[in-house]
This record gives structure tokens, C-alpha cells and sequence, in this order.
């Protein structure tokens, strides 16, 4: 693994280069009693990771837009912090390329290993070198989202959806939750949205981003069949 390489594309040098290693070996690389604690390591790092990034995105949106409202800020932050959001942000820097998995795994799609190890590739830069930086790097590294229009969209996918629904005179769409995943430190919410005769489902670390998630599915659904027409 050329971790010189992955280091150029976030701008950062490790003084903990074990700590990076670490933060690329999935859980999935060694099942064995042995490789309990590694697992672990790789989890606590993804946990810190989710939280650290949560807050830079606060702090940048916080300062950068004093003419936002609560609402607003609320909005761009889980624009900018969904699944969706965090994948980009990976494939930008080729992460996958440097993720460390297990064999088996291999019929997943890297999608699937993507966003948690970005979130331990973060926990492991705010350890090493901390706060500050790891804002730093956030904000550089999610800079093309934060100027991209989309994500600073006055309305919430849960917002159109209702809209798009009534509008076609519909019934608003119902939220239901089908299953809670992961640890309890690291939830996965599956939400499942249902409207206009359709259904779709979404995940997220939280209720809400699992909800926005959905209701993008849903929304993706009804453009798929307007195109089809």
C-alpha cells in the first residue's frame, strides 16, 4: 500500500503512519480472533471519524453563512454529511484504491466500503493531527459540494417529495422505519417512504438522513417514469 500516494491527495503527512494503515484495513481483512483488536481500532476510528466531520461541516457552515437561518444550516449540513456526499468525496481521491479487505468481500461493490473508511480515514487525521486541521482538511476536501448548488437547495428532498405528491393530488408520503442496523455506537437506519402508489427506502446514520435518502429514491422513481413516458 503506497500510503505516500493517498497522503499527497488529502495534503496531509502522517506522523502516526500506523495510525493511516489502521484507518485502511477494513474490518472484513481479518475475521479471526486475532484480528479482533484491529477490527476495533478501525470501528473506534469510523465513530470518530462520523463525528469530527459532523462538526467541521457545523463550524464552516456556521461562519461562512451568517445570513442563513437555523433551517437553512440544518439543510446544507445533511446535504453535506449524507451517505451520498461521503462517497464523492472518497472516489475524488481514489480512496478505495487503498482500503485494505478481506477476499470475500470482493463481490461487493467498493461503494459499500467507501464512506466508512472515509469517516476512519478522518478519525485518524483529527488523532494525529487535531482539530484544526482535520477542519482544514475537511473543508478542502469537500470544497467542490460546498460550491455546488445542489447542496445548498432551499428545499429538502422530503419537502419536494410532499410537494411533487400533493401537487399531483396525492396523499403526503408516509415515513416508516424497517430496520435499525450496526452497533450502538454506529447506527444504520432503513427508512422506508411510501406515496403515490410507490415505495422506496433509504439508509443513514440517522433518522433523518435515512428519511432525506428515501425521499430522494422516491423522487428518483417518479423521474424515471416521467422520462419513460
Amino acid at each position: 500500500m503506497k500510503l505516500d500516494l493517498l497522503e499527497n491527495k488529502i495534503n496531509y503527512k502522517f506522523n502516526n503512519k500506523s495510525l493511516l494503515r489502521g484507518a485502511l484495513t477494513h474490518p472484513s481483512y481479518d475475521l479471526s480472533l486475532k484480528g479482533a483488536e484491529k477490527r476495533r481500532f478501525y470501528q473506534r476510528l469510523e465513530f470518530m471519524g462520523d463525528a469530527v466531520l459532523s462538526s467541521a461541516i457545523v463550524d464552516m457552515l456556521y461562519h461562512s453563512y451568517p445570513d442563513s437561518s437555523e433551517g437553512e444550516l440544518a439543510l446544507f449540513h445533511t446535504n453535506l454529511v449524507k451517505s451520498s456526499s461521503i462517497v464523492k468525496v472518497a472516489q475524488n481521491i481514489n480512496l478505495f484504491e487503498h482500503i485494505i479487505f478481506g477476499k470475500s468481500d470482493l463481490k461487493y461493490s467498493e461503494i459499500s466500503f467507501l464512506e466508512n473508511s472515509m469517516e476512519s480515514l478522518l478519525g485518524a487525521i483529527y488523532i494525529d493531527g487535531g482539530y484544526d486541521l482535520l477542519r482544514n482538511r475537511v473543508i478542502k476536501l469537500w470544497n467542490n459540494l460546498i460550491l455546488s448548488s445542489d447542496f445548498f437547495s432551499k428545499k429538502s428532498a422530503k419537502s419536494e417529495l410532499q410537494e411533487y405528491l400533493q401537487k399531483k393530488g396525492m396523499s403526503i408520503p408516509q415515513y416508516q422505519l424497517l430496520n435499525t442496523t450496526g452497533t450502538d455506537h454506529n447506527p444504520i437506519f432503513t427508512i422506508i417512504v411510501i406515496g403515490g402508489g410507490k415505495e422506496s427506502s433509504g439508509q443513514g446514520k440517522s433518522k433523518k438522513i435515512a428519511e432525506e435518502n428515501a425521499a430522494i429514491n422516491l423522487l428518483n422513481k417518479f423521474k424515471e417514469d416521467k422520462s419513460a413516458s
